[in-house]
């Protein structure tokens, strides 16, 4: 061991020491020196994190996770109903309406099928009630059957027309009600 203390020894690089220090100290998790002779560690930027002690750099947080604030020793994973597309995001974008994530990381949100909706940020696509439809993948919301239609089916992509014998006068009906006596409907 050099016991003279001739010199000073450089810190290498994702170490520093301060005035005095008879040892370099390793950079904490979340920040980083890419220097070296360094006297402090720098905090890594929002969007990129650093799990490890002693690093040089900072990793970007991956697609499906975010890292909010500086200083971060780990990506968070978007919360189901949210997503992020591209790396070193700092914050997760909602599922618009229509679309959902189910699970926290989503890289990107999954459509609804055709009978059943979303609204934004939803962790689930809704199927449709008796009585309405969604025709379309995508749906933000379900329609409800017109007169003259009806529908007895949860998760529908149509309304049945009212047959013969039958009726449907208000909107939004589950099934179809037979005429009364004395009334019909169908051929005149």
């Amino acid at each position: 061991p050099n016991t003279n203390h001739t010199q000073c020894t450089r810190c290498p690089e994702g170490r520093f020491s301060t005035t005095g220090a008879v040892e370099c100290t390793a950079c904490v998790a979340g920040r980083y020196q890419p220097s070296n002779s360094s006297d402090t560690c720098i905090a890594c930027g929002a969007g990129y994190y650093q799990s490890a002690t002693g690093s040089t750099s900072c990793e970007p947080a991956a697609n499906g996770t975010y890292a909010s604030a500086t200083g971060q020793a780990s990506a968070s994973p978007c919360p189901a109903g949210t997503y992020s597309g591209a790396s070193a995001s700092t914050s997760c974008s909602d599922c618009p309406a229509g679309t959902w994530s189910g699970a926290d990381g989503a890289k990107a949100c999954d459509t609804c099928l055709a009978g059943t909706y979303s609204a934004a940020r939803s962790p689930s696509c809704t199927v449709c009630d008796p009585g309405s439809y969604a025709g379309d993948a995508g749906a933000e919301s379900c329609t409800r059957c017109s007169a003259g239609f009806y529908q007895p089916r949860n998760g529908s992509t149509s309304c049945e027309p009212a047959a013969n014998g039958t009726y449907a006068s208000a909107t939004g009906q589950a099934s179809a009600s037979p005429c009364p006596a004395g009334t019909y409907s169908g051929a005149s």
